[in-house]
């Protein structure tokens, strides 16, 4: 069908009243010619656009419609019925119904497996129970300040973890334009103060640590947990560590900003017992510790099981397999001389903030150092000569 000077309409011989309208611009859209069954007007809607809709879907729409006509509906107006019915719908969305929009659209495609799971363990434990049949849209800051200060007092870093998930679901609903919400009740609420950790195992629990990760049997989670150990990095980073991002003739690796917690390019120089697990492993795909999951690579909390045992092996049952990896190399880091500045080099930290944690490691220097300069400044001698 060709344009023409003014728009024409092809009819179609099987379905009265459908055809495809042709524009002089040469567009082309399906169309539906009948008269109400409702108001009794003659209506002409479109059904769709040539262009992105084949002939025999618009076909099979129009027969719809001509079947709602002969039971009398308007499929107009029940389109239009429809729309209200579902804008109302979602007028009266409750927190229950936004947390479960949250959890199927964003949190299980999106995040992790375990993390998903975590916003539904606080989703089901605080936010139901106290938001659950409130409507959505009505939620203000002092219905999250109340929750926040309820969870405070006994879990104080939870709450805080609770209001950035309240804040990620209506982040969420304003994203996606969910009727009625267009400010977030959990902004700007005054979170608890956590106190960092500062648990890291001593040179002699490390070597006892790697003795006992070198009788894990899986060879995967072995090298898995000695990597860590050697690099400092996060256990995600480890986990996606792909074979294409480290140069073991360099001593590099280079992690992409989309496996790194800051979104940014990381590259740190390995240690040699690095470079020494990656030359015993073998290279046969794509990941340098490979999985069984659809991911293709291991879960990096496989290990779980494994630390368990181990952790009481050494005596610091108290001890995180994040801590004994992570924060033991930055100690480790000072115990050689590095300053706070190249520790977070190597950890990956993109703000000087981040690696404060670690200043008390240097609590000793500092205390020789001032006890040098005391010497010097020596109050006691000038006293006695005084007398």
């Amino acid at each position: 069908m060709k344009a023409d000077d003014k728009p024409y309409i092809k009819w179609d011989s099987e379905i009265p009243g459908f055809g495809i309208r042709v524009m002089p611009t040469g567009l082309k859209t399906y169309v539906l010619q009948y008269v109400s069954p409702v108001t009794k007007k003659e209506r002409k809607p479109k059904i769709g656009r040539a262009a992105t809709m084949k002939a025999s879907e618009a076909r099979d729409i129009a027969a719809d419609w001509y079947n709602d006509i002969s039971m009398k509906i308007d499929p107009q107006i029940e389109k239009v019925v429809r729309l209200e019915e579902q804008l109302a719908e979602d007028a009266a969305l409750t927190v229950f119904a936004l947390c479960e929009q949250y959890l199927d659209q964003h949190a299980m495609p999106y995040k992790s497996a375990r993390a998903a799971a975590e916003d539904k363990g606080k989703i089901q434990r605080y936010i139901n129970p106290a938001l659950g049949k409130r409507k959505a849209k009505e939620v203000i800051r002092a219905d999250v300040t109340q929750l926040f200060t309820q969870v405070s007092e006994n879990y104080p870093v939870a709450a805080n973890r609770l209001v950035a998930l309240i804040r990620k679901i209506f982040n969420f609903a304003i994203d996606n334009h969910v009727p009625g919400i267009s400010v977030n009740p959990a902004t700007h609420v005054k979170k608890n103060v956590e106190d960092a950790r500062d648990i890291y195992l001593n040179p002699q629990e490390i070597d006892r640590t790697i003795g006992e990760i070198m009788k894990v049997e899986n060879h995967t989670t072995r090298d898995f947990m000695l990597f860590c150990l050697a690099t400092g990095c996060r256990m995600g980073e480890a986990a996606t560590a792909e074979w294409a991002h480290v140069d073991t003739q360099e001593g590099t690796w280079r992690k992409p900003s989309s496996h790194t917690k800051q979104k940014k390019v990381h590259r740190l120089v390995l240690t040699s017992a690095a470079l020494e697990i990656l030359e015993g492993r073998k290279r046969d795909g794509k990941f340098i510790f490979p999985g069984s999951g659809a991911s293709g690579h291991i879960d990096a909390n496989g290990h779980k099981k494994q630390w368990e045992k181990i952790r009481v092996a050494i005596g610091r049952p108290e001890v995180r397999f994040y801590d004994a990896a992570r924060h033991s190399f930055a100690s480790l880091l000072q115990s050689q001389g590095a300053d706070l500045h190249m520790i977070g080099k190597f950890l990956g930290h993109t703000q000087l903030a981040t690696t404060q944690r670690y200043a008390h490691l240097y609590d000793d220097d500092m205390r020789a150092m001032t006890a040098r300069v005391g010497e010097v400044i020596n109050l006691d001698r000038h006293r006695k000569t005084a007398k």
